[in-house]
């Protein structure tokens, strides 16, 4: 029988020969893959550089036999494969540039929300649409539960939802009580309780009176 301080240090070195082990284990997979991954884009470099070579070598024959047509066909498809590069770089820096929009929108959207939690940010996310126009313009749109836009803007989504039987319940503060998000202390003189307000006449409203818009909306 060992005594207590026998056994911790038999324990203490077995755990420490488990650790070494896993250590090495661990190392000397990493390595092997690391040397996995570099060969593989070594071939793959090198595989693309032959095909460019092949490529080019094609080209550089149907010139001097005088092979127009095939010239041509040359051409326009190296074309084609630079423009498809082109577009899915284009693509990959749009597809960025929305979500990173659309996170934005979604996380100042949420901080007016009463739990700013994940399941919030997922009902959000849903009725934030982001796209880029022609002229590479980032165009948001606020939409409905029923995919109908209601609003261009962050605020003009706040105001939207302040009216909204459901949404209101998720606001905090005074745009969640029913008396004050459309009752007679927000009413403006000369227009309609903003409960009262088309998604239209909400917009107009913001745009021809931003101050008024914002204490109509306690936003």
């Amino acid at each position: 029988m060992f005594t207590e301080e026998q056994q911790a240090a038999i324990d203490a070195l077995l755990t420490k020969q488990k650790n070494d082990i896993t250590a090495s284990l661990t190392s000397n997979f990493d390595q092997a893959t690391k040397g996995l991954k570099d060969t593989n884009d070594a071939l793959k470099a090198e595989k693309i550089e032959a095909l460019e070579l092949k490529k080019a070598a094609e080209l550089a024959a149907a010139e001097e036999a005088g092979n127009h047509a095939e010239v041509l066909r040359l051409k326009e498809e190296q074309q084609a494969e630079l423009s498809n590069a082109l577009q899915a770089k284009l693509d990959t820096v749009n597809n960025k540039l929305i979500s990173n929009d659309k996170d934005l929108a979604v996380s100042e959207l949420s901080s007016h929300m009463i739990n700013n939690d994940a399941a919030i940010k997922m009902l959000l996310s849903n009725m934030v649409k982001v796209s880029v126009s022609d002229s590479g313009e980032l165009l948001k749109s606020f939409v409905d539960f029923n995919g109908q836009e209601v609003a261009k803007d962050v605020q003009g989504y706040l105001a939207w939802a302040a009216t909204d039987a459901t949404m209101r319940n998720y606001i905090k503060g005074s745009q969640a009580s029913g008396g004050q998000a459309g009752g007679n202390n927000n009413h403006v003189q000369g227009r309609k309780n903003p409960k009262d307000m088309s998604s239209q006449e909400r917009l107009e409203f913001k745009n021809q009176d931003p101050d008024g818009f914002k204490k109509a909306f306690n936003l």
